[in-house]
């Protein structure tokens, strides 16, 4: 009886034993995984923004190839751009995350959310990195960017008239957390694959 008990207590630490490894095991994993996907996050974020302007761009210039001010307002040929909502909501439909037009440095039309809900049309944008490069050298930016206090993985296009004026600004980008929370799912399920076929295998 005493050599049942023995046993018994034996299998019991092996199979405590057993379980704890693999949960170390598996919370390396998922460490070494989400160290790499943090490292890649930024990189693919800002080649599926790149991907996401050409959609963009696709949807404006379906409007009007050519850009303009009239009276105040801008124009992509004859569309007024101005509070024009469907247009950046079908970007954002067609790519996700959110998008805007900008007259100068002034969210004309916006999918971006205030804290209250309303869109952010009338809002500037911040000076800093994005402004430089689009307004100042007339050259995209892709990158990280805060928009009204919240990081964004973004891209901005300058919006040109014929005769190389900037008049104003394109937009896409999606939340950073979004991003990573896309990312992480991913990770986990595969994680969870993993785990499943070293605890079959085992």
């Amino acid at each position: 009886m005493r050599n049942l008990f023995k046993n018994i207590r034996l299998s019991t630490s092996l199979v405590t034993l057993s379980l704890v490894s693999l949960v170390l095991m598996a919370g390396a994993i998922v460490m070494v995984a989400a160290a790499l996907l943090r490292a890649d996050a930024e990189a693919r974020a800002v080649e599926r923004q790149t991907t996401n302007m050409r959609v963009a761009w696709q949807v404006l210039t379906s409007a009007g190839s050519t850009f303009s001010v009239s009276d105040g307002r801008l124009f992509a040929g004859s569309v007024e751009l101005n509070d024009n909502a469907a247009l950046v909501d079908r970007i954002r439909d067609l790519v996700g995350g959110t998008a805007t037009v900008f007259q100068g440095d002034t969210r004309i039309a916006t999918n971006v959310l205030k804290p209250d809900g309303s869109r952010a049309v009338g809002t500037r944008l911040a000076a800093g990195p994005v402004r430089d490069a689009v307004l100042g050298a007339k050259t995209p930016f892709r990158g990280t960017a805060d928009i009204l206090g919240i990081s964004y993985y973004t891209a901005y296009d300058p919006i040109l008239s014929d005769s190389g004026e900037v008049l104003g600004i394109l937009y896409t980008g999606i939340r950073k957390t979004d991003w990573l929370i896309l990312g992480f799912g991913v990770l986990m399920e595969e994680t969870g694959a993993t785990i499943g076929f070293m605890s079959s295998s085992g």
